[in-house]
């Protein structure tokens, strides 16, 4: 099957990952962060009624199905794939118990989800990756693709703790591909299958940018608070307890988003040259 994206260290597959997986071989390790239908728009609902977003129903474009979780057939076929396995909402599906769970704590506390779990098949102690919603999804280093997009440093920091350098990694439901880019970024070679178009575009976008190109995206990434706060008609007050939600953009609401763009791209020739 001829990969819908291909370099040095990442194969892209467009499709079904059950039509797929039969004629992949086996991997070193499945890291992965499949559906398991928990209701974003229902989250996002209520986020919306507290003030706290103003796009309510921004993921209702998809299909009813993009959040239903997988079939407990098509899981077994993704913990066949890989030799061992890190599965993102792992305690949403019946696994074999394992006390090696990573967690990724949100820092701030509030109306969603305090942290999310990982089930792993390694026996090892549990392990706790910090990193703050802000951090996550405002200041976030290089864009929010999907709905349920992971941060690319949270899984740079499984593939850190539970693979080695060279070795083989798998995401069969690949989305944007964070987990194809954390894994370039550490020198493994990753499978990823993903069954929307648009996102395959997206992460061979991703995946292909030039080193520079990636540190100039952090840069402007990391100045979007700032250029925030300079803008005169904001009100940056928030009941959360961290000073990087001071001129957040999505509690500040849609309207700005033009002019802190604009902003945000005047200092793109300071940054390209530093």
């Amino acid at each position: 099957m001829k990969p819908y994206y291909q370099d040095e260290y990442v194969q892209i597959f467009h499709g079904d990952c059950r039509d797929i997986l039969p004629s992949l071989p086996k991997v070193d390790l499945v890291l992965t962060d499949p559906p398991y239908g928990i209701g974003y728009d229902k989250q996002q609902d209520i986020m919306a009624k507290s003030g706290r977003i103003s796009n309510s129903g921004k993921w209702k474009q998809y299909n009813d199905d993009w959040d239903k979780p997988i079939t407990r057939n098509l899981l077994n076929q993704v913990l066949e794939a890989g030799e061992n396995q890190i599965i993102w909402g792992g305690q949403f599906y019946n696994l074999r118990p394992d006390r090696k769970w990573l967690v990724w704590n949100k820092i701030q506390r509030g109306i969603m989800t305090d942290g999310e779990m990982a089930w792993t098949s390694f026996d090892k102690g549990l392990h706790i990756f910090d990193m703050s919603r802000a951090d996550a999804y405002i200041n976030k280093t290089d864009g929010k693709y999907h709905p349920t997009q992971k941060p690319v440093q949270l899984f740079q920091w499984c593939l850190e703790l539970l693979s080695k350098e060279n070795e083989d990694v798998l995401d069969p439901f690949m989305g944007s591909g964070t987990t194809l880019l954390a894994a370039k970024k550490l020198n493994r070679k990753c499978i990823g299958i993903e069954i929307e178009e648009k996102y395959c575009e997206i992460a061979a976008k991703r995946c292909s940018m030039s080193k520079e190109d990636q540190r100039i995206r952090r840069a402007l990434n990391q100045n979007i608070c700032k250029l925030a706060q300079i803008l005169d008609n904001i009100d940056t007050k928030c009941t959360k307890d961290c000073p990087r939600f001071d001129g957040c953009p999505v509690i500040m609401g849609e309207d700005l988003q033009d002019e802190i763009t604009r902003r945000w791209l005047e200092i793109l020739e300071e940054v390209r040259w530093k």
